[in-house]
């Protein structure tokens, strides 16, 4: 088998770089994703990206999925990457209702898609874990969708505008994104936790918002933390705020809205660090 460089990416388990114009995905951004750190050929976190998979398709209606399919397409593309690709690369898993007519109607039967694409690794992410990041405040707003709420569906275009609006600010590595009725969410590609004193705190996910499965863990790992509806008056009072996702793992961040946090800290256990006072 050639091995081949990154990107690489195969369609419902054939390695191709084409997808059907048929398909519901780039019409109506009809499905669902997870991004994935891979590490030395394995699958991080895998059980939880296979559950958030499974959660978005139920709730979306897009039929039944395999764990053994996506697994030997994984395993399909992992054989046929160079081996200097295997220490650490990105893979993205993405569900589709597959085909569709040109109208919003989905087809009364479909068979998902699945896509898996496996890209390089982001350079700066353990230059951001060891010395913190400068975030300001988004002024986009998250429309609020209670059905919708903490998936990851394909439908990205906010996320898309308030990369736009952060790369306005070269001063400024991410920003505090709201919802439409002022309550703070996420950044823009991760989750928040903040400290005041010494209690924790994440913003409930139940209106708007990607619940990540670094969150996920996180909270596994700190039950303690207090999930509720937050404004940027909870942030500004905020001893130590973190980001996390996936890639990044857990990220201190240093500055907000200008002013230096009272302690930011570098978590050596990432994921499975217990959030200390």
């Amino acid at each position: 088998m050639t091995k081949q460089n990154l990107p690489i990416q195969s369609v419902d388990g054939n390695i191709t770089d084409t997808l059907a114009l048929t398909d519901r995905s780039w019409q109506f951004a009809d499905g669902c994703f997870t991004t994935i750190a891979m590490s030395q050929g394995q699958l991080q976190l895998w059980p939880l990206h296979w559950s958030r998979l499974q959660q978005c398709a139920q709730r979306l209606g897009l039929g039944q999925i395999s764990e053994s399919e996506i697994i030997a397409d994984w395993e399909e593309l992992r054989q046929s990457l160079a081996p200097e690709y295997l220490t650490k690369a990105v893979v993205k898993i993405v569900l589709t209702r597959g085909d569709g007519g040109r109208g919003y109607t989905p087809p009364a039967s479909t068979i998902v898609r699945r896509i898996l694409t496996v890209s390089e690794f982001p350079s700066h992410y353990e230059a951001w874990q060891e010395e913190g990041i400068a975030m300001g405040r988004a002024q986009l707003k998250l429309g609020r969708q209670p059905a919708l709420a903490g998936l990851k569906t394909l439908n990205r275009l906010e996320q898309v505008l308030l990369k736009q609006e952060l790369a306005q600010d070269e001063t400024l590595d991410d920003l505090v994104v709201f919802d439409s009725d002022d309550y703070i969410v996420e950044a823009t590609a991760a989750n928040l936790f903040w400290r005041q004193g010494d209690k924790w705190y994440t913003p409930a996910l139940d209106q708007a918002g990607v619940a990540g499965v670094a969150r996920e863990q996180l909270l596994k790992v700190n039950p303690q933390v207090k999930i509720g509806h937050y404004r940027w008056q909870s942030l500004q009072q905020a001893d130590e705020l973190l980001i996390c996702n996936a890639l990044m793992g857990l990220v201190p961040v240093r500055q907000l809205d200008g002013k230096p946090l009272a302690q930011c800290r570098h978590y050596p256990q990432q994921l499975q660090s217990v959030l200390q006072p």
